[in-house]
C-alpha cells in the first residue's frame, strides 16, 4: 500500500534539518469528469466550465520534475525531497513511456491527494527559514479576479462536489499562507495554465470551495515570486508530446536563457530578477514559433537577490560569426580562442557561410582574416574581445569594399 503524500524522491539532506529546498510538482491532463477526446464539450456556463481532457500539463510536470531530480543545484539549500501527483492522458502515456508505468509513490492530484501533499510539503518547509520552497502546478485554469489563479484538480466537476470549485487548488492562498519566521524564505511559484473567466461565475456573488490553506497572520517570506504561464483572461498553449510553451520556456531560461553571472566571477546563476526578465520574452518566441501567441505574466515578491539555480559549469552558447557582405566570405576564415591564441576553439574555420558553435560562456578573443589574393575586399580583424553570454552570442565582420 502506497503512503499517502510520500515523496517521489527522497535525498537524505532533508532528514538532515539542514536546509535544503523542497518541491511539490503536480500536473492534471487526464480529468475523470470531464468528456473524452470523441464526446461533445458540455456547455460553457454549465458545471464543466465547457472543457475538456488536457494534452500536456501531465508531460510538463513530468519533465520539470525530472530537472529537478537531475540538473537542479542550489549550494545553499540542495535538492530534499520532490512531491509529485501526475494524472497523464492515454495520449501522453503513449508518447512517454515513463508516464504509462509510474511509480506507487506518484499519486492521482485528487483534491484529497493533493491536500495531503500539499500539508507534508508544508510542513517540511516550516523546519528551517533556510530552505528553499517551490511549488508547480499544471492543468487547465480559470480565475475569478485578476489577482487569483485556480488550477483544476483530477476530480473537478466530480457528481459528489459540494460546489463548483470544489475541484480547484487556490493557488493564490497557498502562496498567502505560506509564511513565518521559520518556514522557508525562499518560495516560488510556477502556474502552468490558462487564467480564463468561465461566464457562470457572472451568476454567483461568492465562490467558495477550491482548496486552500489557513493564512496565519505572520509575516510573508523573503522571496516569493511567481510565474504564471498565461496573462489574465488569456489562453494557455502546449504541444503534445513536447509539454505546455510555458514549461518549455522555463526549461530553456534554467539551461541558458535566463542564466547570467552578474560579478564576473565564473558563477553562472538563475535568480527570481533574471527569470522575470527571461521567462515572458523566451515564452512569447516558442508561441511566435508556432504562429501563436500567448503572454505570460510574473507577480509576488522579489527581494533581495538570491540564487534559484547555479550552474555547475558555464553554459553552452550558440556562437555565430559571419561577415559583411556576404561577398566578401569565400577567401575569408576565422579564429576564436578562450585563454591563449596558441589554443583556439575556432581554427581558421572558412567564412563562405556563417558559422555557428556551441560554446561554454566566457570572454574569448576573435579574429577574421582576408586573403587578399582571393579576395578583392579587405579589412583583417586582430584579437577582437568577444563576451560570449546567454542566450547567444554573435560577430560580423565589417570587410571593406574593394
Amino acid at each position: 500500500m502506497k503512503v499517502l503524500a510520500a515523496p517521489w524522491r527522497k535525498r537524505p539532506v532533508a532528514d538532515g534539518g539542514d536546509p535544503c529546498t523542497h518541491a511539490l510538482v503536480i500536473g492534471t491532463s487526464s480529468y475523470a469528469h470531464l468528456p473524452g477526446p470523441d464526446e461533445p464539450l458540455g456547455p460553457a456556463d454549465g458545471p464543466t466550465f465547457g472543457l475538456g481532457q488536457a494534452q500536456t500539463p501531465a508531460t510538463s510536470a513530468w519533465a520539470f520534475a525530472n530537472w529537478l531530480d537531475a540538473s537542479y543545484n542550489n549550494p545553499l539549500a540542495p535538492l530534499g525531497a520532490i512531491r509529485l501527483l501526475l494524472s497523464p492522458s492515454e495520449a501522453e502515456q503513449q508518447q512517454i513511456p515513463q508516464l504509462g508505468a509510474l511509480e506507487p509513490t506518484v499519486e492521482l492530484p485528487t483534491r484529497k491527494n493533493v491536500s495531503a501533499a500539499l500539508r507534508a510539503w508544508r510542513d517540511d518547509c516550516r523546519t528551517n527559514a533556510g530552505h528553499v520552497a517551490i511549488l508547480f502546478v499544471g492543468g487547465h485554469g480559470v480565475q475569478i479576479t485578476k489577482e487569483d489563479s485556480l488550477v483544476l484538480l483530477q476530480d473537478f466537476a466530480s457528481p459528489d462536489q459540494e460546489n463548483l470549485l470544489s475541484g480547484a487548488l487556490d493557488v493564490g492562498s497557498i502562496r498567502r499562507a505560506m509564511c513565518g519566521a521559520t518556514i522557508a524564505q525562499d518560495q516560488y511559484y510556477f502556474v502552468d495554465a490558462c487564467r480564463l473567466r468561465p461566464g457562470i461565475f457572472d451568476d454567483y456573488a461568492t465562490l467558495e470551495g477550491a482548496l486552500r490553506l489557513d493564512v496565519p497572520n505572520d509575516p510573508p517570506p523573503s522571496v516569493s515570486p511567481v510565474f504564471y504561464g498565461a496573462s489574465s483572461g488569456t489562453a494557455a498553449l502546449g504541444e503534445p508530446g513536447k509539454g505546455t510553451l510555458f514549461c518549455q520556456a522555463l526549461l530553456d531560461c534554467l539551461d541558458l536563457y535566463a542564466v547570467e553571472d552578474p560579478e564576473m566571477d565564473g558563477k553562472w546563476t538563475v535568480t527570481p530578477s533574471s527569470l522575470y526578465r527571461a521567462l515572458p520574452k523566451r515564452v512569447r518566441e516558442r508561441a511566435e514559433g508556432l504562429d501563436a501567441s500567448q503572454k505570460a505574466t510574473s507577480g509576488g515578491d522579489i527581494g533581495e537577490e538570491h540564487t534559484f539555480h547555479e550552474l555547475p559549469q558555464p553554459p553552452k552558447v550558440p556562437v555565430t560569426i559571419g561577415i559583411d557582405p556576404a561577398e566578401a566570405g569565400p577567401g575569408a576564415w576565422a579564429n576564436l580562442w578562450f585563454g591563449t591564441v596558441a589554443d583556439p576553439v575556432v581554427d581558421h574555420a572558412a567564412l563562405a557561410e556563417p558559422i555557428t558553435r556551441p560554446l561554454p560562456a566566457g570572454l574569448y578573443s576573435v579574429e577574421v582574416t582576408i586573403d587578399p589574393a582571393t579576395n578583392p575586399y579587405t579589412g583583417t580583424t586582430h584579437a577582437i574581445p568577444l563576451p560570449v553570454l546567454p542566450p547567444k552570442s554573435a560577430f560580423t565582420h565589417k570587410a571593406v569594399a574593394p
